[in-house]
């Protein structure tokens, strides 16, 4: 009995560290390794036109908890992790 007992985890580890060297000398033999200068063909010509002197205008509207009343209870507004009495989740 002694012998199964220590038995069962060397096998388990045997097993997890052939599968280690498994995946690592696959991952190696086949690793990808590219040309240092890959050719590229041009399809379409194409023209860039540059933007100058543009005003450009953006506007952010923090509307996340615009649908909260004033009975809501949102539990970071005081700082604790209850919210009505629950524990958040």
């Amino acid at each position: 009995m002694k012998r199964l007992f220590w038995q069962i985890p060397v096998v388990v580890i045997l097993i997890f560290a052939g599968y280690l060297f498994w995946v690592l000398l696959q991952g190696t033999s086949t690793d990808f390794k590219p040309l240092q200068k890959a050719p590229v063909e041009v399809l379409h010509e194409k023209q860039v036109d540059t933007i100058r002197d543009s005003v450009l205008s953006f506007i952010s509207w923090n509307a996340g908890y615009g649908g909260l009343g004033a009975e809501s209870d949102f539990f970071f507004d005081t700082g604790a992790l209850l919210s009505r009495g629950h524990m958040v989740h």
